[in-house]
């Protein structure tokens, strides 16, 4: 995981939300 991206660390530990997984399905930066 990225160190510098902490909002991906919350992203990935919150799978559960649908709308912010949709965010980084469309957003490259996250993957």
């Amino acid at each position: 995981m990225n160190e510098k991206k902490p909002s991906s660390t919350l992203l990935a530990a919150c799978p559960l939300v649908p709308g912010e997984k949709a965010k980084r399905a469309g957003n490259p930066e996250f993957r």
